[in-house]
């Protein structure tokens, strides 16, 4: 591509890495507009009751930004024993369930309230764990 790499290292310190490469300038403006607007398109969820049941709080915080322009009420719960309870009271449409919680972990919470005599949200599970097995 016309260009190089050069190091330079210094003992105890480290090393210094440089790449320059000639290329031209981009003449495809329609394409990179094209990406802007891809990334500012949003789905709109339909207007009804989150009950978010997490315990962590900086998840909370995070969750709730990322639905703060939905028409969606969020209610949270910080445990699933909360979870469970709020379901029984709020009829919540859909539960964002943490599966590992104080007092109830996710899955417990979601069988006590399958065996509720409610209308049944749906409930989607929330993890940070990433093996096959977890699924």
């Amino acid at each position: 591509m016309g260009g190089d790499i050069t190091q330079r290292s210094e003992v105890g310190t480290g090393c210094c890495f440089t790449l320059r490469l000639q290329l031209t300038a981009a003449q495809e403006k329609h394409a990179i507009k094209s990406v802007a607007e891809n990334t500012n398109s949003t789905t709109r969820l339909s207007p009804g009751l989150v009950l978010l049941a997490e315990d962590n709080r900086v998840n909370r915080l995070l969750i709730g930004k990322y639905l703060s322009h939905q028409p969606v009420e969020l209610v949270e719960a910080g445990d699933g024993r909360q979870a469970v309870n709020l379901c029984r009271e709020l009829l919540p449409d859909i539960v964002l369930m943490d599966m590992s919680m104080p007092e109830l972990d996710g899955l417990s919470a979601t069988r006590e309230i399958r065996s509720l005599g409610i209308k049944q949200p749906t409930i989607v599970a929330l993890t940070a764990n990433a093996f096959e097995s977890d699924r």
